[in-house]
């Protein structure tokens, strides 16, 4: 039975997407090269890019391979700043043309992939960061087209210029807002199901055993009832109670208690299989549910969870439990087949009195 929380995957749901888009980039840019190769002379930019990014994407590779998500942020990093250096290198290489050429500015298709480094700021840091490292984008774009007015002084151009490079800026604070906005919506609402999640625990799970609470032990025994009553699957249940809780409480005080609570339900839940359910319904008395479990199959279990209880050392003394168990009937409700179980174990408790009675008689 687990009962853990679920674990976080998402370092492994970016592994496994990182290795994908490697692989992906990987075979694209050996036919890229490939073809270049072909046709003819490379020119300057791709006789560095290609190979650059080749070893980028097969580097990392290897080292997702061999080391796991331990290099994501390294890789995430590198990522940013090789977008960073593209678009800052792409921009000014802009800038200069339409100095050299006393033309307007002319970024081509380039402004269609700028907003690019803003989504990347924001998926690969903390939002803090993100919105940073997009302000000091947005300054290293801004300075040098600061300079470029006011070194060309071209007024036929400058009205343009002035334009282009003001809608580039603005798009930037636009983009990092919109962003940081969509980021903080996030965080609070990841805190709204991380929260709810705690309280739902805290509500399932009995603080002191760990194991299910009341209300969900009975929300699960309900949802078998409905489930054997639609497929006709048997299923059975064991109520489990402590014996002489009490002496132990006003022997030797109720911290002793609750150790001994804790030592009897980490006992049983060693015996049972993981299919079975297990909850504290009351202050010393348990409840395991058994799917796909006749009357013969739950009386072995019963005798090995009283066994496994009176093999566990304890400070205390003897510690030993009562048990029985009930089979779900058509027509059961949680109320008739947690009864007759009830039922059953006292009448367990009684004779196990009565013989250990006579015993000290005798």
């Amino acid at each position: 039975m687990e009962l853990a929380p679920d674990p976080n995957h998402l370092d492994a749901l970016k592994l496994r997407t990182y290795r994908l888009g490697l692989g992906l980039a990987s075979g694209i840019l050996t036919l890229l090269l490939l073809q270049t190769l072909l046709t003819g002379p490379l020119n300057p930019e791709e006789q560095y890019l290609f190979p650059i990014a080749l070893a980028f994407c097969i580097g990392f590779l290897i080292l997702f391979r061999i080391y796991g998500h331990r290099f994501l942020p390294i890789f995430e990093a590198l990522v940013y700043a090789l977008i960073f250096i593209y678009d800052l290198t792409h921009f000014l290489q802009g800038l200069n043309i339409a100095r050299m050429t006393n033309s307007p500015i002319d970024f081509d298709r380039f402004l269609i992939w700028l907003a690019v480094i803003y989504v990347v700021a924001f998926m690969y840091f903390p939002t803090r960061w993100a919105m940073v490292a997009s302000g000091i984008f947005v300054a290293s774009l801004a300075i040098p087209s600061g300079y470029h007015l006011w070194v060309v002084r071209n007024w036929l151009t400058f009205a343009q210029d002035f334009a282009m490079l003001l809608n580039i800026m603005a798009s930037g604070v636009v983009f990092s807002i919109l962003f940081y906005t969509l980021a903080t919506l996030k965080e609070s609402f990841a805190e709204a199901i991380s929260t709810a999640r705690t309280m739902t625990k805290r509500a399932e799970v009995d603080h002191l055993t760990q194991i299910y609470s009341r209300a969900k032990i009975f929300e699960i025994l309900e949802w078998h009832l409905v489930d054997s009553s639609a497929s006709v699957r048997p299923f059975s249940i064991l109520v489990a109670d402590i014996d002489d809780l009490k002496h132990i409480n006003d022997t030797f005080g109720h911290t002793a208690g609750d150790e001994i609570l804790k030592l009897t339900a980490d006992a049983m839940r060693r015996v049972l299989r993981r299919s079975d359910a297990f909850g504290r319904v009351g202050g010393d008395e348990f409840l395991v549910i058994c799917p796909d479990t006749g009357e013969e199959e739950v009386q072995r279990l019963k005798t090995r969870l009283i066994r496994a209880v009176a093999e566990t050392s304890n400070p205390f003394g003897k510690l030993s439990i009562s048990c029985d168990a009930a089979t779900w009937k058509q027509g059961d409700t949680v109320e008739t087949l947690f009864h007759r179980a009830d039922q059953a174990m006292y009448q367990n408790k009684l004779r196990n009195k009565i013989s250990s009675s006579t015993l000290s008689v005798l």
